[in-house]
């Protein structure tokens, strides 16, 4: 992983819940899944899910455009929320 930078206490409070909201979004749809519960209700948690990362793909793309970040649409970003401090995990590795 690579040290990109650090982000404001706000804009990491603000990732964090749409980190954590996807992360519900996650478990849900898992145990949804394994119960074979109501489509409907797997529906509506894929949209939201879909939704959700949509957002946060949003997000990342402002950031790292306002601070002149580059990475490759196959990298995962990892935030160290005590500190605030960006990485990037290179897909490769």
């Amino acid at each position: 992983k690579t040290q990109l930078g650090r982000i404001t206490k706000e804009e990491g409070e603000k990732l964090k819940i749409i980190d954590m909201k996807k992360r519900a979004l996650r478990e849900l749809l898992i145990s949804i899944s394994e119960r074979k519960t109501s489509t409907e209700l797997y529906e509506r948690i894929v949209s939201d899910y879909t939704d959700t990362t949509t957002q946060m793909n949003d997000w990342w793309q402002s950031i790292a455009k306002s601070r002149g970040w580059e990475f490759d649409s196959s990298d995962s970003w990892l935030v160290d929320y005590n500190e605030n401090t960006v990485y990037l995990v290179n897909a490769d590795t």
